[in-house]
């Protein structure tokens, strides 16, 4: 269900409904393993800033298409930043990311580095 405040000009009420729609679209609601694929959803939107960048830009983005236009809805890709959805060095670093592996509830990032790994050193005795 989407609720939307009524203390705001009709505008934003618009603006607020068409980016839940784009949520609620991506969102399963019926159909084989529904709590599954829920559940992977929202993972999938918690852990990932690229993810979350991604849904929030479309979101915003359908949005100000409809509400507004064309040149408003090409704003879409400051949206999640400017908003405090995910920071630049968020998706830099997740840019260089690998995956990521969860052991016992810790999670760990797989990363490429430019640099040398280093040599461990022989024991000395």
């Amino acid at each position: 269900m989407i609720m939307i405040a009524r203390n705001q000009s009709l505008t934003e009420q618009r603006l607020a409904l068409f980016h839940e729609l784009v949520h609620r679209y991506f969102s399963p609601r019926t159909g084989p393993l529904r709590q599954i694929r829920a559940r992977l959803r929202m993972s999938a939107y918690s852990r990932s800033a690229f993810l979350r960048y991604l849904e929030e830009a479309l979101a915003e983005g359908y949005a100000q298409l409809r509400v507004h236009g064309l040149a408003r809805a090409l704003g879409m890709y400051r949206f999640p930043v400017q908003s405090g959805y995910v920071t630049v060095s968020q998706l830099g670093f997740e840019g260089s990311a690998i995956g990521t592996i969860t052991l016992g509830g810790v999670l760990f990032r797989v990363s490429i580095s430019q640099r040398p790994i280093p040599q461990s050193q022989p024991p000395t005795e």
